[in-house]
């Protein structure tokens, strides 16, 4: 049962990179752009909340994988929650940093 939730994490995290990534990029990219015929600044927030939310998406996704990952092998101790913070608060910064560099690139080229 520990390698079917290993196997159900790995398509969590396929079916997010999918998803929730060219999202993602879309998103930062019409953010860049700027909307300027749109005097609704409700849909400014809408744009930066999807945005935030595929990004949590994308972090949370990986850490259940690791986490699922470390749960499957009998050598490696199990994760604990400081430590799934940390890794959340790494993946979300390194995702965010480098979809943020590809989704400018893409705006002005």
């Amino acid at each position: 049962m520990v390698y079917e939730d290993t196997d159900a994490a790995m398509l969590r995290l396929f079916e997010c990179f999918m998803e929730a990534a060219p999202q993602l990029v879309l998103q930062i990219y019409i953010l860049a752009k700027g909307n300027d015929h749109s005097p609704d600044n409700w849909t400014v927030v809408a744009q930066i909340v999807a945005v935030l939310a595929s990004l949590v998406s994308l972090s949370w996704s990986l850490v259940s994988y690791h986490r699922a990952l470390r749960l499957s092998l009998p050598d490696k101790a199990n994760m604990t929650w400081p430590g799934i913070t940390v890794q959340f608060i790494w993946r979300f910064f390194s995702i965010a940093s480098r979809v943020l560099a590809l989704a400018l690139f893409a705006s002005e080229f």
